[in-house]
């Protein structure tokens, strides 16, 4: 175990934010800037033991009509070297987001002039008043509104990049963290499913994905895994693991992300290849609406406490982060 920058700390104060995530599994604060802090789903439950701050992860969308292209980060920075790889990422500035928390909600608008469709986010911890097995979900939701004002129809796309913190804590980050795989069609016993929406049935897309230290030991030892689905009607989704400190692989993330709207599915060789990116394509005409879904999900099998395997309520129910992320989609 050694310090790295997962812990991203400074000396000024945490800024805090809605902590979701289901009651008793952990939690993410997601607030005014849009970043994820006080992470506490590692069984890492105590002020010392929080992580502060998950460097790699943010929300990005990018509009494109012929060759005119706009993209966004949805937040104001992040640790990503893009500039040391000679790209220029598009942050938003504090300015520019709009926020609104009220617990177990954390919902956000992008008021940026330079983005040519209307977009509001929101992250939601599944909290449903006597609902126990929703409500103790290791899992947070997070839903993407794309608007088109104009006259012309759109190619729209959202990218959720996730860094993998499996046994991360506030002041240690282990090199081996577990693989990144893809959750493809193989993966999924059923090819599509119903949800309720207002009593009618509506058809979505096939969620897909990546799973983060997945491997016989890593499921059912005290660092778990993660997982990260993507859905949406008429919704194309592509995946990319890649290392942070490669410029290379940063490049490539951002370059086919600006330039195609898509990934290109590939997998990094490297070591200390932490990140994934999930992004999800797709068209929005004139005065339409769009949203992709996005599911986080992790899973800790055991939580030791004094050397004693206390468990988490969820194992009971789930076997994976990857279930728990599927069973979200399904019934968001």
């Amino acid at each position: 175990m050694s310090k790295n920058d997962a812990s991203d700390s400074t000396s000024a104060p945490v800024p805090a934010g809605v902590p979701l995530g289901g009651l008793g599994t952990g939690c993410i604060e997601l607030g005014r800037d849009a970043r994820f802090r006080n992470l506490t789903i590692n069984n890492n439950r105590t002020v010392e033991s929080r992580i502060p701050l998950a460097p790699g992860a943010f929300f990005a969308v990018r509009a494109a009509r012929g060759s005119n292209v706009a993209t966004q980060i949805l937040q104001p920075d992040s640790s990503i070297p893009f500039s040391d790889a000679g790209v220029a990422a598009a942050y938003t500035p504090k300015s520019e987001l709009a926020w609104h928390g009220l617990y177990p909600t954390s919902r956000y608008q992008l008021k940026s002039e330079a983005f040519p469709l209307k977009v509001q986010w929101s992250g939601v911890a599944p909290v449903i008043p006597y609902d126990v097995a929703a409500s103790t979900l290791p899992v947070i939701l997070f839903s993407l509104d794309f608007k088109n004002p104009t006259e012309e129809t759109y190619a729209i796309s959202a990218l959720f990049n996730w860094e993998n913190l499996r046994g991360c804590t506030a002041n240690d980050a282990p090199t081996q963290r577990g693989a990144i795989r893809r959750v493809g069609l193989e993966d999924l016993n059923e090819l599509s499913f119903e949800i309720e929406d207002t009593g009618r049935a509506a058809r979505v897309g096939l969620p897909i994905g990546l799973a983060f230290g997945f491997g016989e030991e890593s499921v059912t030892n005290a660092d778990g895994n993660y997982a990260v689905l993507g859905a949406g009607e008429n919704t194309a989704i592509s995946t990319m693991s890649w290392a942070m400190k490669e410029q290379d692989e940063v490049r490539a993330l951002w370059r086919a992300f600006e330039s195609e709207g898509r990934l290109r599915g590939t997998r990094s060789g490297h070591p200390e290849a932490h990140c994934g990116a999930v992004c999800c394509s797709a068209n929005v005409a004139p005065g339409e609406k769009h949203r992709f879904v996005f599911a986080l999900s992790w899973f800790c099998p055991r939580y030791e406490v004094d050397g004693k395997d206390q468990g988490n309520g969820y194992t009971n129910d789930h076997q994976n982060a990857v279930e728990v992320a599927l069973y979200a989609v399904k019934h968001c």
